[in-house]
């Protein structure tokens, strides 16, 4: 789809500065919330927390991607669409990839958990499982369609391109 008029396609592709500057800060403040204590990677706990952040943050980046590829698709920037696809499908990989960690550390701390607060704990970690899953199945699945969408339309322009091109007779002019 063409907009008629340049303002309009400036208006859209402003929609690019507004995503980037809302994913920066999103990831801005995550890291400056991770990093306001010492990282310990090392420790279940700390690294329970960090992604249980990372989830809380899941609807904010998601909207972010939504005004990364609303114009990549409104302006048919192919390239972008293949970008933004490409990196969501490596998204994807390492937001599945933490999920099946993050299932580990819960396994783990469930045990030193005081009983009063299991159920506090269980709600948390289901909470940020599912956000998760979800999320990572989202990436996936719009990584691989903005992939598809792209070699799709090039090989519709190729079959519908005829193979042998006519000169255009000028008008006015009968044979």
């Amino acid at each position: 789809m063409k907009t008629a008029h340049p303002e309009t396609r400036r208006l859209v592709a402003l929609l690019y500065v507004v995503g980037l500057l809302m994913a920066a800060d999103q990831l801005a403040d995550l890291l400056s919330t991770i990093l306001s204590a010492p990282p310990a990677p090392s420790v279940a706990q700390w690294r329970f927390g960090v992604f249980g952040l990372f989830a809380s943050r899941a609807g904010g980046l998601l909207v972010a991607e939504v005004l990364l590829f609303t114009p990549a698709i409104i302006l048919e920037h192919r390239t972008a669409l293949r970008l933004l696809g490409a990196l969501n499908l490596l998204l994807a990989l390492a937001v599945l990839t933490g999920l099946g960690l993050f299932a580990l550390d819960t396994l783990e701390l469930r045990r030193g958990v005081a009983a009063a607060a299991a159920g506090q704990y269980t709600a948390a970690a289901l909470r940020a499982g599912i956000v998760t899953l979800l999320g990572g199945g989202l990436l996936g699945w719009s990584g691989w369609v903005a992939l598809r969408s792209g070699a799709g339309d090039a090989a519709r322009r190729r079959k519908s391109a005829p193979l042998i091109v006519e000169p255009q007779k000028p008008p006015g002019r009968t044979p």
